[in-house]
């Protein structure tokens, strides 16, 4: 009897009730929902983190270059590749968005097109904003005060048109580490930035830059700053009460008229309104720090967005058309200033195979229309001018044999560029080097700096037929097709695009500094004498002056002791391709691969 109650008991134990085994069931049924809802969630990560990019969008202001896109394309045929850029008129009604977007806390309104286009997978769209209306040139799109309202807009549209990876193409603080999920997209954008032409972006004054591109954040700390709303009372004669509430009006106002309280600046005048401005920039830097660019003092916009940024990329400006964008018709864009390069009409023409001999054919015609005979009988050539009238100072001597270097300017030539090229100019007559030089400069152009420069030419007799200046457009390809060098210290003082391309296609070889624009472009003929076009200084001292007369004084000992192997030189420079090489093209499609 007890052995059974016992085996009875161990059966029990073994065996659970109804109720227990319902428990046990419904707790691994749960366990496996949870892991299957795990894996689900996992995979909805991964898919997010991992996510099959099928919409690029390229966001430019000026036109994308047609072989890196259709390049792109062909790689890539399973890619929906669209365009993003400026608009300044729009003729007719078509497929088009309205966004919303807010600057200097105040909300605003643009417009995105979609734009008809033929070339399969190529999408352009167009952003226009009324505030793009009061531009007068089409280069006024680089200015803050524009190019600020297409940052934010653009930022907006990426996230209409849902593109999954964005290319920006010499736009500075568009997106870096602020794109992807930042932005409300919800899952990471895939972003890289390229940037060609640093000219484009010149340094800002901190504050200037600071009321067109601050956020709401950083705009409220700097109203509630005492110095600053000080400041601002006093320039605007307000009431310094702590019921100070016209800041943001004050703001919205210098926003617009900002040149005109800075008077003089560039001499320096002690303006009331100038030492207010100028205390406002040093508030702001010490504000906001990482705001301004330390080695230079001034807000840089290329400066800040890298240092922000997560990839880079950079190449040198492209400079071929656009075929598919000529399809587009009703609408006017913010294109580069020309779509082909000028063809000039030189004296004497000449190509790869003979340029040899009628360059200094060509060189001996320039120095001869610019003799002091024909300058003061007035039989100079016109056609050495595209203006139909001219001014001239000083003139060249017939010593053919020296070296004839060229400085051409343009009307947003920065003083210390003209500084920097002049220094080494004068260190070379300092060293009785015997040199040529013209300087070209548009019309009304001031500067202080050339107007004493030129009267010290003037008054001493050993600089007498050493140089010569033109006010005026000149015929730039036969003034290079005759010169020996040209002078391009940073390229802020000249456009890139006319003057060193057209340089390098006449066999004007470049003086340039080893950094920026030029420097990317131009490979020094002492480091390849395979592909070497130009001069560059060897080493870097951190002062663009010393560092450039080293440069220039290598390029004249290289012409006076090397004229043998002058000639390479100059069939490089010729042979210089300026278009989008392969292995340009390779490299951003490398760059484009890793990412997606």
């Amino acid at each position: 009897m007890g052995e059974n109650v016992s085996e009875i008991e161990h059966e029990t134990a073994e065996n659970p009730t109804d109720e227990e085994c319902s428990f046990a069931d419904i707790k691994y049924e749960l366990k496996i929902q949870y892991r299957l809802l795990r894996k689900k969630w996992s995979a909805f990560i991964r898919r997010q983190m991992k996510k099959n990019f099928a919409n690029i969008l390229y966001i430019t202001v000026e036109e994308p270059p047609t072989d890196f896109i259709i390049s792109l394309q062909k790689q890539y045929p399973d890619k929906v590749i669209k365009v993003l850029m400026p608009i300044y008129t729009v003729t007719k009604e078509d497929e088009k968005t309205s966004i919303s977007y807010f600057l200097q806390n105040k909300k605003r309104m643009a417009t995105i097109y979609k734009i008809p286009s033929e070339k399969g997978h190529i999408q352009v769209y167009g952003i226009y904003t009324k505030a793009f209306s009061k531009m007068k040139n089409f280069s006024d799109i680089y200015d803050i005060k524009y190019l600020s309202h297409f940052v934010k807009i653009a930022r907006k549209a990426a996230l209409k048109i849902k593109s999954d990876t964005i290319y920006s193409d010499n736009v500075p603080f568009l997106m870096g580490l602020e794109a992807g999920n930042r932005w409300g997209a919800g899952y990471p954008i895939k972003y890289i930035q390229a940037v060609h032409d640093y000219t484009m972006y010149p340094n800002y004054e901190p504050f200037w830059a600071f009321i067109n591109l601050a956020n709401k954040k950083e705009m409220k700390r700097l109203c509630k700053d005492k110095f600053v709303r000080n400041n601002i009372a006093l320039l605007f004669n307000l009431d310094t009460s702590k019921k100070f509430n016209k800041l943001r009006a004050c703001f919205n106002y210098l926003y617009k008229h900002y040149d005109e309280y800075r008077q003089n600046v560039s001499i320096g005048e002690n303006t009331k309104e100038n030492v207010l401005l100028g205390r406002l920039n040093e508030r702001v830097k010490k504000m906001f720090p990482n705001f301004v660019q330390k080695e230079i003092g001034a807000y840089n916009p290329v400066y800040y967005s890298f240092k922000r940024a997560e990839e880079r990329v950079f190449n040198s400006m492209p400079n071929k058309p656009n075929e598919w964008l000529k399809t587009l018709g009703e609408y006017t864009f913010l294109p580069k200033k020309s779509e082909h390069r000028k063809q000039y009409k030189i004296r004497h023409t000449f190509d790869k195979t003979n340029f040899r001999e009628v360059r200094n054919l060509n060189k001996t015609y320039l120095v001869r229309e610019l003799s002091e005979k024909r300058i003061e009988t007035k039989f100079v050539d016109m056609k050495l001018f595209e203006d139909e009238e001219v001014n001239i100072s000083g003139y060249l001597d017939s010593f053919y044999k020296a070296p004839l270097f060229i400085l051409t300017l343009n009307e947003f030539a920065k003083e210390q560029d003209i500084k920097t090229a002049s220094a080494a100019i004068l260190k070379a007559f300092e060293l009785r080097k015997n040199i040529q030089v013209i300087y070209n400069y548009p019309k009304d152009f001031k500067s202080s700096y050339l107007k004493a420069l030129f009267e010290f030419f003037a008054s001493q007799s050993a600089f007498h037929g050493r140089w010569v200046a033109i006010e005026g457009k000149i015929n730039l390809g036969q003034f290079m097709a005759s010169s020996d060098m040209v002078l391009l210290p940073t390229g802020n003082c000249l456009n890139i695009e006319d003057s060193l391309y057209t340089a390098l296609e006449y066999g004007c070889v470049p003086v340039v500094l080893n950094y920026g624009i030029c420097g990317n472009i131009v490979t020094d003929i002492l480091d390849d004498m395979t592909i070497g076009c130009g001069f560059k200084n060897s080493v870097s001292v951190g002062d663009d002056i010393k560092d450039y007369e080293s440069a220039f004084i290598k390029a004249l000992d290289f012409y006076t002791n090397n004229i043998s192997s002058w000639n390479i030189i100059l069939k490089n420079a010729m042979n210089y391709d300026t278009g989008w090489d392969f292995e340009a093209i390779e490299a951003y499609n490398n760059a484009f691969e890793n990412m997606i």
